[in-house]
């Protein structure tokens, strides 16, 4: 039942507009919670709760669900509320007494802020009644309000509903608040997203070549205020060793506290290989208002580690322009320590590797650099060693894959140029990778031709609530989407005639271009930290819609296609009253029909080309509510083209720029202009120039206006135009020529790599020593290397490895990185990831130190660690004894309580190990409460840590039970790994009774014929310092006399003992068979111990005296029979 309470309770609780997130313990004994649990529970309160609120059995001291003495919670500054449904525990009434509400309340530095309970007798029908409309109050009804106003109107409301009800008026009475009624329950004004790297997590985690689609899983928490409303998550995705990526879009229907959305996208394992960089953005542009509306926090960036067999070219790096005729090709494997394999080389002149220069060459081993000497070459077709001593000005084609049937090749190209390095195109087969617009790559006739080109352009337009959704298109792709805030705008996009690429507003996180800014006010990052494929202009502000009429009529050229749609919906009123002319612009000068003085303010969507009224279509929404999209079909000019680099670099310092192209006619009308990029870290373009394309130039001393330092790439673009001719010029050659960076690389093969024990499944505390080569495989010196080195475990938590930054990797050094670490707490499915000059900053475009390539700077080593699921072995004894239940102890016991665990690997031996113990003790008056090993600073109980010769962890608990009667200890202990020491807990009931007093000595057994022993029980804390026995015949001689040497040891408690009379005299003689009576004398320092009578329930139901039978006057009666 009360489980069913505190159900409805969590349901109201996580739901708007608290947004909470529940966590539940329960039990259905009397018995505590076990420590594993309770450390759970001790690591929330450390972490940080808003609410607690228990259900149960309580006094005024406490609830029957102990949660310890508040004041070793260490939650200091993270105070929770508190409700308890229980009985008398918030009486704070009482004379002379501290109750659990102002235990928990005035706990120093810790415990609760505020503690609302019953301080009466409480029933649990109208408890609940009570606090689940006090939950309504505090979760959605009057969310952000003062506590106290929240008790008020959870008492208004159930004075209504249940008018008249004794009890439930009762209940409320006896509701005491102990705490500031100001006191506001962690409400939030506004919602707060919040997106961290470590809630990025992919799946499948064992990818395959067989692996179609990848899915990014995102957890989303929000810290603030629960949401409702929809927001875009975008997700762009930047393939390894390539300059595509993709973008992709998922509307979140609501976020209350946390939830993972999953986002499932084709692996496309033929450009993947490697390392994908992944960036996640969440509500950008902003539409939920938050606390902290900025965009740290809505952003991460996550690397992917597509790891499959694979090797990728290194060096030469492509388009590599080379200064010496005898080089050293070089490979690096995706997967640094993959398993044995064997991998092909190919090098040629033409990359159909079929003319008689070819050579190629076979190397096996596991992951790692793979390097193929000038001289190790062999012909394709004789075998032959055939060393290749390269030709000057000669372009090369080499390639590489794993052995298979058929190869995944990877191919380069470079070209050697005595004494020059940097990058170039001079075959006409190495153009073959560039970006061709409105201009053919036209490889059987080896040159460029123009063709025509046609794309469709459309817009879609949703209503206010979906209004995330708006957006453009080209050729079917989303080239942008969503509004600026939700104010109603118009949207002007813009597609170049001769690219066909769209126009991007100007923004300094992406391409910064004044010429962009026509007065929209997303100019210069204004809306989102980048550049957008449209331009916004508010319909409510004169200085706006006169800024989209001049963009309309003078900022597109004629010819130029565009889009006009509406944000929302239009505003003509605002066009009539702030800028009436913009009606005259659309009908007279865009060919517009459906856009007029008194139109219903309808969304619309206008598409045209400037200069070309007869090409405008137009559609207009006939409902507010209504989606509207169109489309039309744009052609791009047959003689007007352009042609894209691959991306240069990265450089150290840029230098000199060659280049040759030539027109295939003589005289000609070739217009040919050089567009030269510069690419910041992030491969953004910041910088651009723009020159004539002349025959035959050059551009010396690139490093005076392009600093590689800020701008380590370039771009080139030839764009050509040839309106008579319809013939593009020829670019023959094209160079680059700077300083490069160097490259290292981490490298397992020819066995490189070492992984102790050897195995990939340990247990759980086992060391593991990782080592590996990292090299510097080019020919510049390194700086000090950083090593990262960190653990990601099977709940995605990441766990860094302490690791000193490394002496510089100077040009054929080899660091031998080695790290160790131990698997505690690691049971499960791990990672261990090795980073060599890792990103920084957060970023994933900054390493520490500039370089070349970063894909095989990277490791993933999984291992597996199986936990130990093996019970510890609890015992417990009171003063070195075993007691069983009901026996009498000694007040002043010493209680040792041990737990060995046999793991070898786990030894508790550590004082934290503490914690993983529960021990409590029930009073004779019912009250339980849990003995801490340390309280304000004193040690409690005493603890000996075990060690590796003896895995015993002990605890000597001192006891003092100053009050007789009947008591219960309840331990229960957990090893490392979390496992109790059993199913069922230790628990034994025990009594004590202070004053010093024995039973009668019964001898045992009576009769007896060999031998016979004394049991009796003592109680006290002092054990007899005189014991005298005196058996005596029926007629009163003393026959022999016992006293305390012969008895041996003692204990308070049951007693039986050591020694034995075997019925022979003082003299060593055997007696005769008879009856014999015994006196026993016990004395305590000189004073005789008080004689307690043990009384039991006999046959008839009446209570006996358990020692008459065979004690009259304090002699008892003995029989010998032989």
């Amino acid at each position: 039942m009360f489980k069913a309470y505190l159900g409805i309770y969590e349901n109201t609780i996580e739901g708007a507009d608290f947004g909470g997130e529940v966590f539940s313990f329960y039990k259905t004994t009397s018995n505590p919670i076990n420590p594993v649990d309770l450390n759970v529970l001790f690591d929330k309160l450390q972490t940080g709760v808003s609410l607690m609120t228990f259900f149960g059995h309580a006094t005024p001291d406490g609830f029957d669900l102990s949660v310890e003495d508040p004041q070793n919670w260490n939650n200091q500054g993270k105070y929770p509320l508190l409700i308890g449904n229980a009985c008398l525990s918030g009486n704070i009434f009482l004379p002379n007494y501290s109750s659990a509400s102002e235990e928990f309340n005035h706990a120093q530095n810790a415990g609760t802020i505020g503690f609302l309970s019953s301080s009466e007798y409480g029933y649990p029908y109208m408890l609940n009644i009570y606090t689940t409309e006090l939950y309504r109050q505090m979760g959605f009804k009057n969310y952000g309000q003062t506590f106290a106003q929240q008790i008020q109107e959870t008492i208004k409301i159930n004075e209504q509903n249940f008018a008249g009800n004794f009890l439930l008026q009762a209940t409320t009475a006896q509701m005491i608040f102990h705490g500031d009624p100001g006191l506001r329950l962690n409400w939030h004004a506004k919602p707060e997203i919040d997106l961290e790297i470590d809630d990025v997590f992919f799946t499948p985690e064992d990818i395959s070549l067989a692996t179609d689609s990848l899915t990014v899983n995102i957890i989303l928490t929000n810290l603030g205020k629960a949401i409702t409303d929809t927001f875009n998550l975008e997700v762009r995705r930047d393939f390894p060793l390539s300059a595509v990526d993709s973008v992709y879009n998922l509307a979140i229907n609501g976020l209350l506290y946390k939830d993972t959305f999953k986002l499932t996208i084709p692996l496309q394992t033929t450009i993947a290989l490697g390392v994908n960089n992944f960036q996640i953005q969440v509500d950008l542009p902003s539409f939920i208002p938050e606390n902290y509306d900025e965009f740290g926090n809505n952003k991460v960036d996550k690397t992917f580690y597509y790891k499959v067999d694979g090797i990728i070219p290194i060096l030469p790096h492509n388009y590599a322009v080379v200064p010496k005729d005898r080089i050293t090709i070089k490979a690096s494997t995706v997967n640094p320590i993959a398993d044995f394999n064997t991998y092909l080389f190919e090098i040629d002149t033409t990359d159909l590797f079929n003319s008689p220069e070819k050579r190629k060459l076979t190397k096996s081993g596991i992951g790692g650099v793979y390097e193929v000497a000038f001289d190790e070459w062999k012909n394709a077709n004789s075998n032959l060693v055939d060393p290749l001593i390269l030709e000057d000005s000669v372009a090369y084609f080499w390639r590489v894959a794993v052995d298979s049937t058929v190869p995944q090749w990877r191919e380069y190209s470079f070209q050697y140029i005595e004494g020059k390095e940097g990058w170039g195109q001079d075959h006409f087969f190495q153009f073959k990778n560039g970006s061709f617009n409105n201009v053919d790559y036209v490889r059987a006739h080896r040159k460029r031709e123009f063709g025509p080109i046609q794309k469709t352009i459309s817009a879609e337009v949703y209503d206010h609530s979906n209004s995330v959704y708006t957006m453009w298109k080209l050729n079917g792709a989303m080239v942008d989407y969503a509004i600026c805030q939700p104010v109603t705008s118009i949207h002007v996009a813009v597609v170049d005639p001769v690219t066909l690429e769209p126009w991007m507003s100007s923004c300094a996180a992406g391409t910064y271009d004044p010429a962009m800014d026509f007065g929209n006010i997303n100019d210069d990052c204004a809306c989102r930290p980048r550049s957008e494929g449209y331009f916004i202009f508010r319909q409510n502000s004169a200085q706006q819609l006169q800024a989209l009429n001049d963009m309309l009529l003078n900022g597109i050229p004629n010819g130029y296609y565009y889009i006009v749609y509406t944000a929302r919906n239009a505003e003509f009123d605002n066009w009539q009253n702030l800028a009436p002319d913009l009606f005259n612009t659309f009908q007279n000068t865009l060919g517009s029909d459906s856009i007029f003085v008194g139109q219903d303010d309808m969304a619309f969507i206008h598409i045209g080309q400037k200069g070309n009224p007869a090409f405008t279509t137009e559609t207009v929404a006939q409902n507010v509510y209504d989606f509207i999209e169109l489309e039309a079909v744009i052609s791009g000019f047959d003689y007007k083209g352009s042609e894209t680099s691959t991306i240069i670099g990265p450089a150290a310092e840029w230098k000199t720029m060659y280049w040759k192209q030539d027109a295939l006619e003589a005289p000609t009308a070739d217009s040919t202009r050089l567009i030269i990029q510069a690419l910041d870290h992030s491969k953004n373009v910041v910088l651009t120039y723009d020159t004539l394309f002349t025959h035959n130039d050059s551009i010396t001393n690139f490093n005076q206006f392009i600093d590689a330092a800020n701008y380590p790439y370039l771009r080139l673009i030839a764009k050509y135009e040839d309106q008579l001719k319809l013939t593009p010029a020829q670019v023959d050659r094209w160079h680059v020529l700077y300083s490069p960076l160097p490259e290292a690389a981490i490298d397992g093969s020819q066995n490189y790599y070492t992984w102790i024990p050897g195995k990939d499944t340990l247990n759980e505390g086992e060391d593991i020593s990782f080592a590996v080569d990292v090299r510097n495989i080019d020919d510049i010196d390194m700086d000090s290397l950083l090593v990262k080195y960190w653990i990601e475990d099977k709940d995605r938590n990441i766990i860094p490895l302490p690791y000193p930054r490394q002496d510089s990797l100077r040009v054929i050094d080899v660091l031998r990185d080695t790290i160790t670490f131990n698997t505690l707490g690691l049971s499960g499915l791990n990672s261990l990831w090795m980073e060599v000059n890792p990103y920084v900053n957060g970023s994933l475009v900054t390493t520490d130190q500039p370089e070349l390539a970063h894909f095989n700077n990277v490791l993933q080593r999984s291992f597996y660690v199986t936990g130990d699921d093996v019970h510890p072995i609890l015992d417990v004894t009171f003063d070195g004894i075993h007691i069983l239940n009901g026996d009498i102890v000694n007040p002043q016991a010493e209680i040792l309580i041990t737990l060995k665990d046999d793991n070898d690997f786990l030894v508790m031996d550590s004082d934290a190990d503490t914690t993983q113990f529960g021990i409590f003790i029930t009073d004779p008056d019912g009250i339980q409460k849990r003995i801490p090993f340390m309280h304000n600073g004193t040690v409690v109980m005493e603890w000996i840590p075990a060690n590796d010769q003896n895995k015993r962890f002990k605890i000597i608990y001192p006891s003092l039970f100053k009050k007789d009667g009947m008591y219960e200890l309840y331990v229960q202990g957990a090893d490392r790994s979390g496992n109790l020491s059993g199913d069922i807990e230790y628990k034994v009931n025990f009594e004590v009774i202070n004053a010093s007093t024995i039973t009668q000595m019964m001898n045992y057994p009576n009769p007896f014929s060999t031998s016979t022993q004394f049991v009796f029980t003592l109680t006290g804390s002092k054990v007899p310092d005189q014991i005298r026995i005196q058996i005596m015949t029926v007629t009163g001689t003393v026959v022999r006399t016992i006293t305390e040497d012969e008895i041996g040891p003692i204990r308070i408690g049951r007693n039986i003992t050591e020694y034995a009379w075997d019925g022979r005299d003082d003299f060593g003689d055997q007696l005769a068979n008879g009856v014999y009576i015994y006196r026993v004398d016990v004395q305590i320092d000189g004073e005789d111990i008080t004689r307690r009578e043990v009384n039991i329930t006999d046959e008839n139901n009446e209570k006996v005296n358990l020692s008459d039978k065979y004690f009259k006057n304090n002699f008892g009666k003995m029989y010998l029979i032989r």
